[in-house]
């Protein structure tokens, strides 16, 4: 049985972790954690971990920790964990994206962020004209992996975004 000691051992580990800024590295420490508390039980470590995650006891750890203590650590520790498993998993995915229009002398300029899963914000000025080639090569990634196997599924799932995508291009006016 894991007791409350060694659960407070973890609670000081995960601590010790999450005072540090969360990197792709940093479930990987966490999974070191609870392997360490399961002295190297594989099925202990799965079972504790994925408690973790979920945000709840499994009943099959009724028995094997201190409910009390472990409960802390799940409350105090579950989101923290999710979010370094989503950085280990999609660091470099995009989180956010955000534009601001700015009217300049010469026309219309767009100043653009987007942040990653990780935290990493790129930076970067558009026109209307580089806006439009990076809205064409995108279009053409999709219908590219739109005609691969592999994506099918996540196209289907989509279909309805695709959908509103090509309404908001068919909705932008220009003058002639």
């Amino acid at each position: 049985m894991i007791e409350k000691t060694t659960t407070d051992k973890l609670s000081m580990m995960l601590k010790r972790i999450f005072t540090l800024p969360q990197t792709r590295t940093t479930f990987r420490e966490i999974q070191s954690a609870f392997m360490g508390i399961a002295n190297g039980d594989k099925e202990l470590f799965t079972d504790l971990l994925e408690s973790v995650l979920a945000g709840q006891i499994k009943p099959i750890l009724k028995d094997q920790v201190d409910i009390d203590a472990f409960t802390q650590i799940i409350s105090q520790y579950c989101i923290p964990t999710r979010v370094s498993k989503e950085i280990h998993d999609k660091g470099q995915f995009i989180s956010f994206i955000t534009s601001d229009v700015l009217s300049q002398p010469n026309g219309v300029v767009f100043s653009n962020c987007i942040k990653t899963v990780e935290g990493q914000e790129h930076r970067f000025f558009t026109d209307i004209e580089s806006t439009i080639q990076l809205i064409n090569h995108f279009v053409g990634r999709i219908h590219e992996a739109g005609g691969l196997e592999a994506s099918k599924e996540q196209m289907d799932q989509l279909s309805n975004e695709i959908e509103k995508l090509k309404a908001n291009i068919n909705s932008i006016s220009v003058s002639k």
